[in-house]
């Protein structure tokens, strides 16, 4: 058994395909099937068993893979902390909730780069749930989720369980946002009875996984029964400013995106909606450069949107 057989072996299990994870690793189908046999035969024991689908681990090989991930997460810790970054490439894989801020703050992290440099950036808008999952993985290196704080024993203890680290971005109470003609829009505050009328747009994602869709709407219920759930951040600008009776609940937006979209964010005086947003990663992991100067800008749009952490 050996660290390359292990990498091999989580690829399997991340692709749940031995022809996929042979081309992702750039290697022939059979020298893989062959690697994964060594490494099984080695451990004594079955990793993988075929389904119709593809593989899958078996009991003992998920309790072996999650061994497995643990060491390669170590040994990519201590290779950074004691080999120095490539200095001619920017590279690092990020999971973000649909939030128009971080956006803000990726365009102004990817404004700044060194033009001569290389660039392997994988940025990925999603669920909390989802990044969660892509963290814990290892198919993404940092994440940030965002959560309403009535879920917050929830999401603590899944990423407890999932044995990710993290830490605050910012708390803040959602706004509402909609078209700058809207008739709410002339008022400086509006108040959540106001909003019955009109139509919610709303991102799709279950907050959390045993709620379902009319549970989540009990928990945090709304007073209209007019909502059009979304699963793309493009979709909800087109919508806003298409659709003139919309609006959505969101976190603050810098007022750069607010003009260019031909949008407006009201406080709802009665309707608040407290939410965190969390970084989280693998523990033992250290941020790289770029990652960290990325985090500085959505530190930097968070202080000048009146978030705290």
């Amino acid at each position: 058994m050996n660290l390359l057989h292990l990498k091999y072996a989580v690829e399997v299990e991340k692709t749940g395909s031995i022809t996929q994870a042979a081309e992702n690793l750039f290697m022939g189908q059979p020298n893989l099937s062959k690697a994964i046999k060594e490494l099984e035969a080695s451990v004594g024991m079955l990793i993988f068993k075929r389904t119709p689908k593809g593989v899958a681990p078996t009991p003992k090989g998920a309790e072996f893979l999650k061994q497995a991930r643990a060491i390669l997460d170590q040994m990519e810790a201590l290779e950074a902390q004691y080999h120095p970054e490539r200095e001619d490439r920017v590279s690092f894989h990020v999971c973000i909730p649909r939030a128009s801020y971080i956006a803000y703050a990726f365009a102004n992290f990817v404004k700044s780069l060194d033009s001569g440099k290389r660039i392997d950036i994988n940025f990925r808008e999603t669920s909390s749930i989802e990044t969660v999952g892509c963290v814990s993985r290892g198919e993404f290196d940092i994440g940030i989720i965002r959560y309403s704080m009535q879920y917050e024993k929830y999401f603590m203890n899944l990423l407890v369980e999932k044995g990710l680290q993290f830490e605050p971005v910012c708390s803040f109470e959602k706004v509402v946002l909609m078209e700058k003609h809207h008739v709410l829009a002339s008022q400086e505050t509006i108040r959540e009875a106001e909003l019955a009328p009109y139509i919610e747009i709303a991102h799709g994602d279950h907050a959390v996984p045993y709620l379902s869709f009319s549970e989540m709407r009990e928990e945090e219920p709304r007073l209209g029964s007019r909502t059009i759930h979304i699963y793309e951040r493009g979709s909800q600008f087109c919508l806003l400013k298409r659709v003139p009776d919309t609006y959505m609940w969101v976190s603050p937006m810098p007022d750069e995106l607010l003009d260019r979209h031909g949008l407006a964010q009201r406080r709802c005086v009665d309707g608040h909606r407290a939410h965190r947003d969390l970084l989280i990663y693998t523990k033992g992991r250290r941020l790289t450069k770029p990652e960290q100067a990325f985090l500085r800008e959505v530190q930097s749009v968070r202080d000048d949107l009146g978030m705290h952490e």
